[in-house]
């Protein structure tokens, strides 16, 4: 066996190699070992199953790349003997070996080496005495087919189809579905293959390949219990800190100390895109290459911190992928490359392309009209053929870097296809200006001059005719509507930007209603702080369009060219506000930096990952710091994350997040899966819209760096060209902007005017017409002055609106100042003039106010003797008034006196009395039928009911005396048994109502021995009985009430006596005061009539003063400035005229202002001469010879 492979590497290996150094040329060269190597590699991971002994023959060769089990197959055949797997071995070495060679030495060169490997192997004599390819069929290439190892014969590699799906559901998302090609299954066959035995596999080949798509796909098939994926993409600024921050991150450190790996039982599949694209160092050498190097070299890589610790990583496969060197990628080290399997990626084929489009279009176009479904072929056939004459024809240059298409410009245009619903597109007229729209969107809208656009423009029309049978004519016709697919025509409602309608607009002027109603509807808003006043003409209608097509893609992301002034932000933001996204665009200020940006890019990350939101992340070149924001941007474009972004405890909120979203897919929650599920949501909610100017090389440059910001994002060109300008041996192209149409110039000024009517009266046509002159004609001036003097002047936007604002700004001024200095001579003339009315008026009056002011003089004098009379009146009455209040004074303190005293004496019977009250108003019913009840009572009741019934004045009832029968006797208990305990409620409402001022002598004198009875206290009665221990204590406070009353009696007669008296000295203190009263108001009347006349008389006397200086005064102004009033007159009418003329004055000047910086003097002589021409022509009125600093000079003062 050993004889034999070697013969067989001697007969072809060497020679396979010089024919490829000869005749084929490598996208990444290769160098001889590694070819031999990767050959070796190849044929190892074949012949394994054949020399395992617990491995069939039969499974071999099945791609099951998405079960895992494409290398290790099932045990049918453990019954072969060894002889047997020798004789296999032997009868299919060389098919074997040519198989891998194909894959190993002729795997690393383009479409067209590929040709010439096919023929050389064929030629060679060797592999016809081999008899290597007896099988293979004529048709196609050695590439087109695959050894079969099961049958042991060459087979199509499409006859593997059947394993891959090639119909999906029209629910399925257009990114999702992954036709399978011959280039796909063939890549995926070899990387599984090779990745499962750790060996490292690079990709390599032009953009658009489908070189990251494979892996991908490869990777999400899978099983994520066995294998994890880890995808990192590279830029020209990755750091070597930034590759190993991921790698530490991601990978799990649980094994044991310092070393590094995924999870036990399963193996990283490490995916590098862009390899080649980091910047060298000054040495040479790139960084992160060199990390990723020590690894492959050393299975291992020193730790940054601790210092000097090295680390063992297991258990990790690398996959990589990269384009050829050019164009802003780097040439690869081979220490790097000679680790790989290397498998050029070739581009597509045309019929590669077709299957996978026409099968996607034919499922997702299912409920389409029939026509359209029979023209789905037509329809890819004539989009490919597009896209092959694009990348042909629009080659990138420098001064057009970014023309550089791939296959997602081609998914771009057949995605855009299908946003349209069945009952918007009803027949195939209507397909076609579909097709011819998305095709205008992705390719036409990056192209940067008119040239270049017409030319693209005839492309569609010879597919049109050439496939369609129609003419360009008769479908495209932009003279009143341009042609425009959005999903806005009729508002935006509440729906989301997916459940709209994408239609063609066929009203403009609906169009412009709608989106000034969106418009106005952000002011009020998301702007209401800082409103945007735009004015939406046909081109800013288009933009907006364009960019809310990008916002509805999946992962659209969007790149805008333009000068300043050009809109880019604020269509953005409009456009943002349309689709219901959330804007979020940073703030720059003095200190800000590289970690304000990243606090800033994680807010939005989470913003989108963790909270779902639909996010568009607005950035413009102006805002970059530093270029490790471009960086940043680049790996978030590329792979939706920035390498060692997040700290550990914002990790743990992703996971926390994202976790859940594992389990819900049945995918392994590990620290990967988790990342990559914030990855996707990141993907599906984040739209980046990058704004910057193609302006210099640094625009270049940066496209070269970073390369997402073309192959990632969807360009809108905002109408720039270039020339291509000559001067001794430099030849460089120069961007100029393409001038706004007339529309659009005419919109804008009549906008931005619209504030200034009051002053333009009737005159803001002509004003705006003479704007769109004064920017068109710089316009041509400054092709001129290119030509003339090789200087270029760019007129953008910015001029136009600097135009605009100056003029608002200055004409009010001017006018200002104008009218100020006229209206200044128009006084004074209007003063001289006054001054005569007023001196034939001041003698009239001064003559009409001297009789007034003597009468005057005579009423004043009469009043002042009345007034003394009545003070002498009022004088007479007040004293007798006071006395009177004196004697009042006395009494009723006399009388407050015996009051007091009353009171006084009274409060020494009360607190008794209070005393007794509430203890009868404690009493319940049930208190008293105790005592009713007694039948022979206690002495103390008996007594206590005895003095009761005297003091209620109830009879006692005569009994019998015991001890004299002939004798009656008084029995009050029986009495007061029949007439107060009968009803106990009454009894107490009698005690405590009792008219305690209706005790009499009488009464008193029978109740005081009862009261001064020993046995009659509060003390003895209680101990007999509680209910009446209180009538006890209100009998004794009757008694004590009376004698206190009888001493207070004469004092209440003296205190009524003094009432009475008090009475009536107060009555007659009123009288008094009455009369007083009226003596004061008729004195105070008098008083104040006086006033008024001193006053009239003292405002006569100085009026008439006045009078005599103002005639003295106007009759010396009349007489000093009577010869100036000529002059004043004819300033004023010179100043009428200057300020009819400051319309005019102003547009020149603000013309001046705006644009003829960059001038020479002769250059801006001819254009004051257009524009005073345009001016008369319109009729606006300015002096014939204005200069901007003779016109805007200010008079200063210095003092020397």
């Amino acid at each position: 066996m050993k004889t034999l492979f070697t013969q067989i590497f001697d007969a072809l290996l060497e020679p396979a190699i010089h024919f490829v150094r000869a005749n084929c040329a490598e996208p990444v060269p290769s160098v001889n070992n590694n070819l031999v190597r990767s050959l070796m590699k190849i044929i190892d991971c074949l012949l394994l199953p054949w020399v395992q002994n617990n491995v069939s023959l039969n499974d071999v060769g099945s791609d099951n790349h998405s079960n895992d089990n494409n290398s290790s197959n099932d045990d049918s055949d453990n019954d072969k003997s060894l002889e047997q797997r020798i004789a296999a071995i032997i009868d299919n070495a060389a098919n074997v070996f040519v198989f891998a060679l194909i894959w190993s030495v002729g795997a690393t060169t383009n479409e067209k080496g590929r040709n010439e490997f096919d023929r050389f192997l064929r030629a060679n004599s060797e592999c016809r005495r081999l008899k290597c390819f007896s099988n293979m069929p004529d048709s196609g290439t050695v590439y087109d087919c695959m050894f079969d190892l099961k049958t042991c014969t060459w087979v199509p590699w499409m006859n593997m189809q059947q394993q891959h799906v090639r119909t999906f559901e029209p629910t399925t998302a257009f990114a999702e579905m992954i036709v399978p090609t011959k280039d796909l299954v063939r890549n995926t066959y070899w990387l599984d293959l090779l990745v499962k035995k750790d060996f490292h596999v690079l990709f390599t080949g032009n953009t658009g390949t489908g070189k990251t798509v494979n892996v991908h796909k490869y990777l999400r098939s899978c099983d994520t219990k066995k294998y994890q994926p880890l995808a990192v993409v590279f830029s020209a600024a990755t750091t070597a800190r930034q590759l190993q921050s991921v790698l530490e991150e991601r990978l799990d450190t649980k094994r044991r100390q310092r070393v590094y790996g995924p999870p036990l039982g399963t193996r990283c599949f490490l995916f590098v895109d862009d390899l080649n694209m980091p910047q060298p160092e000054i040495f040479g050498a790139q960084p992160p290459i060199e990390f990723l190097r020590q690894w492959l070299d050393h299975v291992g890589w020193w730790k940054r911190l601790p210092t000097y610790t090295f680390c063992e990583v297991v258990d990790m496969v690398v996959l990589g992928a990269m384009g050829p060197p050019g164009g802003g990628r780097n040439s690869i080290s081979p220490r790097l490359l000679r680790h790989f399997n290397q498998i050029a990626n070739t581009d597509l084929s045309f019929e590669s392309l077709f299957s996978i489009f026409d099968t996607i279009l034919t499922c997702k176009m299912a409920n389409f009209h029939e026509s359209i479904q029979a023209a789905i072929a037509t329809i890819v056939k004539a989009t490919i053929e597009v896209y092959f004459s694009v990348c042909d024809s629009l080659l990138p240059t420098p001064s057009k870097s970014h023309y550089t298409f791939n296959l997602r410009d081609l998914s771009n245009v057949h995605q855009g296809l299908l946003f349209c619903k069945p009952r918007q597109i009803p027949d195939m007229e209507a397909m076609i200006r579909l097709w011819v729209h998305e095709n205008r969107r992705v390719f036409q809208d990056r192209l940067t001059n008119d040239k270049d656009r017409a030319w693209f423009d005839q492309l569609l029309s010879e597919k049109m005719t050439q496939h369609f049978s129609k003419k360009w004519e008769d479908l495209i016709v932009e003279d009143t509507v341009r042609l425009m697919f959005i999903n806005f025509v009729d508002g935006v409602s509440s729906s989301s930007s997916e459940e709209r309608e994408y239609q063609q607009v066929t009203d403009m002027k609906k169009l412009e209603r709608t989106a000034q109603e969106l418009l106005d509807e952000y002011n009020n808003d998301i702007g209401s702080s800082l409103p945007m006043n735009l004015v939406l003409f046909a081109d800013a209608l288009e933009h907006i369009s364009r960019i809310t097509r990008v916002l509805s893609l999946p992962q659209g992301n969007a790149l805008l060219l333009g000068v300043g002034g050009s809109g880019r932000q604020s269509l953005t933001r409009l456009a943002a506000f349309v689709s219901g996204y959330h804007l979020f665009q940073i703030e720059i200020s003095k200190n800000y930096g590289k970690n304000e940006w990243r606090e800033d890019v994680k807010k939005v990350l989470l913003q989108s990952g963790i909270d779902e939101k639909p996010t568009v992340f607005l950035f413009t070149d102006n805002q970059i710091v530093a270029e490790s924001f471009l960086e940043d941007l680049n790996n978030i474009l590329n792979s939706g994350d920035i390498p060692g972004l997040w700290s550990k405890e914002e990790y743990d909120k992703i996971t926390e997040t994202c976790k859940m979203e594992c389990l819900k897919k049945k995918v392994e929650p590990s620290k990967l899966n988790i990342h990559g599920q914030f990855i996707t949501r990141v993907k599906a909610n984040l739209h980046l819209v990058i704004c910057m100017s193609p302006m210099g090389e640094k625009f270049r440059t940066r496209l070269r760096m970073f390369p997402a910001l073309v192959n990632c994002c969807t360009i809108d060109w905002f109408k720039l060209k270039y020339i291509f300008f000559q001067k001794r041996v430099i030849s460089e192209y120069i961007y100029v902007y393409i001038p706004w149409p007339a529309d659009a110039l005419r919109a804008v000024a009549q906008r931005k005017l619209s504030e200034q009517s009051a002053m333009l009266a009737d005159g803001v046509e002509r004003v705006v017409k003479m704007f769109v002159y004064v920017h068109q004609s710089v316009e041509e001036k400054s092709k001129v002055f290119a030509q003339t003097l090789g200087r270029h002047n760019y007129v953008t936007p910015t001029s136009y609106l600097e135009l605009l604002s100056t003029f608002k700004s200055l004409l009010k001024v001017k006018k200002s100042e104008v009218k100020d200095e006229r209206d200044k001579f128009a006084n004074g003339v209007e003063k001289l003039d006054q001054a005569a009315h007023d001196v034939a008026q001041l003698q009239v009056k001064l003559r009409d106010m001297q009789p007034v002011l003597k009468k005057t003089q005579e009423e004043v004098e009469d009043m002042m003797v009345k007034i003394h009379t009545d003070r002498e009146s009022a004088a007479k009455e007040e004293e007798i008034v006071s006395k009177q209040e004196r004697e009042a004074s006395a009494k009723a303190q006399e009388c407050e006196d015996i009051k007091r005293d009353a009171e006084t004496d009274l409060a020494k019977a009360l607190p008794a009395l209070h005393t007794a009250t509430t203890c009868l108003q404690d009493l319940k019913k049930a208190d008293i039928d105790e005592v009713r009840a007694f039948r022979n009572p206690p002495a103390g009741v008996r007594l206590t009911m005895e003095v009761a019934c005297i003091v209620l004045g109830v009879s006692p009832v005569k009994k019998k005396d015991i001890g004299n029968p002939t004798k009656k006797v008084d029995d009050y208990w029986e009495a007061a048994q029949k007439k107060l305990l009968a009803d106990p409620k009454k009894l107490l409402q009698t005690l405590v109502e009792f008219d305690k001022d209706s005790l009499n002598e009488k009464l008193i004198e029978t109740l005081t021995p009862f009261i001064e009875d020993p046995s009659f206290t509060v003390t003895e009665i209680e101990k007999a009985s509680k209910a009446c221990k209180a009538i006890c204590m209100w009998a004794h406070a009757m008694h004590t009430y009376y004698h206190v009353a009888k001493e207070v009696e004469p004092k209440r007669a003296r205190l009524h006596d003094a009432t009475k008296t008090l009475e009536v000295v107060q009555t007659q203190l009123s009288e008094a005061k009455s009369r007083l009263r009226a003596v004061m108001d008729r004195l105070t009347d008098l008083q104040t009539k006086y006033e008024q006349a001193v006053q009239e008389k003292e405002r006569l006397a100085r009026e008439v003063d006045m009078c005599s200086i103002k005639l003295e005064r106007a009759e010396r102004l009349i007489g000093g400035l009577g010869g100036e009033r000529t002059r004043w007159s004819q300033n004023v009418s010179l100043l009428d005229i200057k300020l009819q003329n400051v319309t005019g004055d102003v547009s020149i000047t603000s013309g001046a202002i705006a644009y003829l910086g960059a001038f020479t003097s002769d250059f801006r002589t001819e254009l004051y001469d257009l524009w005073r021409n345009q001016l008369l022509s319109l009729q606006v009125f300015a002096f014939i010879y204005i200069y901007i600093y003779v016109y805007m000079y200010t008079c200063m003062y210095v003092q020397v």
